[in-house]
């Protein structure tokens, strides 16, 4: 093994190989590899914003409080007992292997949630934060208090973004929620799916977004989810895509009332 840090000859070379197959018109610099940047916070309309939680006092502190203090984060669910705060962070970067430094590294940017309950009197009652991973499980074990039921006489429609195969962007459809059916509606397809063929919700998969035809990022936008079916569709037994925070809430709704 070459010590680079006792051979200065080295050290020196690697930046003018870089620059020399550069100008030569070369520009692969070797496989991404992750590297430690200072730490930045942005919210949930992507300002740059640093969060401070150390206000929050079990037993102490007001929703009232809460709700002044986290406004940036605030997703406004209708709970009355739960504040749910997104953001992003990030404390990484990807940069090609020969120059591993900015401006040519890129952030990685990962989607946060502080879920927040409350007593009846409206003091914190306990507070955590979860990646997007763990935040189904912390929803499905609270109870939900004082939820008017969603209000279908009027079909509701969820605009959802979807894995784009081939292209740089993601591409967007519209679940439509009835009594009786769920309707995919998509550029050049759509069906129905009866209400009781839909088995539940779980986080996007381990490995989503590093799929190479998988081009949507995460984001504090979007919830990232994978819609199970009972029966095979034509859609397939599941269906990955992405909702804004009220639309993922009010499906989860739709789903625990059809269980009913």
């Amino acid at each position: 093994m070459i010590n680079v840090a006792a051979r200065p000859g080295i050290a020196g070379a690697v930046p003018v190989a870089v620059l020399l197959l550069t100008s030569c018109g070369c520009i692969y610099l070797g496989p991404s590899v992750p590297i430690h940047v200072p730490a930045k916070t942005k919210d949930i309309s992507g300002n740059v914003r640093e969060l401070d939680f150390t206000f929050l006092k079990t037993g102490q502190t007001t929703r009232q409080e809460v709700t002044k203090n986290l406004a940036p984060i605030d997703i406004t669910t209708k709970e009355q007992g739960l504040f749910w705060g997104r953001w992003e962070s990030s404390s990484r970067a990807s940069a090609p292997l020969l120059a591993p430094y900015p401006p040519l590294g890129g952030r990685d940017w990962e989607p946060q949630n502080i879920i927040i309950t409350f007593e009846q009197n409206d003091l914190v009652k306990s507070w955590k934060v979860l990646k997007d991973k763990d935040l189904f499980r912390e929803l499905d074990q609270l109870e939900p208090t004082h939820i008017t039921p969603l209000d279908l006489s009027t079909p509701m429609r969820l605009n959802v973004e979807l894995p784009s195969e081939g292209q740089k962007s993601p591409h967007a459809a519209d679940l439509v929620l009835s009594d009786a059916s769920l309707e995919y509606k998509e550029l050049h397809r759509g069906l129905q799916i009866n209400r009781g063929n839909l088995k539940g919700i779980t986080s996007a998969p381990e490995g989503t977004f590093t799929d190479a035809s998988f081009h949507a990022e995460p984001d504090p936008a979007h919830i990232w989810l994978t819609l199970h079916f009972t029966k095979r569709t034509q859609l397939g037994q599941s269906l990955t895509c992405g909702l804004d925070p009220p639309g993922f809430l009010a499906l989860r709704q739709y789903l625990r009332e059809a269980k009913r």
